[in-house]
């Protein structure tokens, strides 16, 4: 089954906060691990919804020691399996860009980065 999109905006927003944070005091990492209620409303129904929804799919070409701990953090915070699959960057958009193409994309989310020396690229037209 598909992940629902639902699961994309959550799973962002998750890895942005797990690479994001260097750390808190023991309180806090306590509060997260036991699901201590620091999340909105509308965040815990993504959460909700990304947990009912299953497992996510999670290309990237970022290192992958940090792609493995951003997967079982997230999974660990929110108890949304994380499928990671790591590519190097041609790679990926070849690979991301046949599943589209054929109607059958397996990835939910993809994080990529740019490098400030290549040139900028836009698949949309003005």
């Amino acid at each position: 089954m598909k992940t629902p999109r639902i699961a994309i905006p959550t799973i962002s927003v998750a890895a942005l906060v797990l690479t994001g944070c260097g750390g808190g005091d023991a309180d806090e990492a306590e509060a997260a691990d036991q699901g201590g209620g620091d999340h909105s409303e509308e965040v815990q129904a993504l959460v909700d919804e990304a947990q009912d929804a299953g497992a996510v799919t999670f290309y990237s070409m970022i290192d992958e020691s940090a792609l493995r701990t951003i997967a079982e953090e997230f999974t660990e915070e929110y108890g949304v399996e994380v499928r990671p699959v790591r590519l190097v960057t041609g790679d990926l958009t070849q690979r991301y860009s046949a599943e589209a193409d054929s109607g059958s994309a397996v990835a939910d989310l993809i994080l990529m980065t740019q490098s400030p020396s290549s040139p900028r690229r836009s698949r949309m037209s003005g």
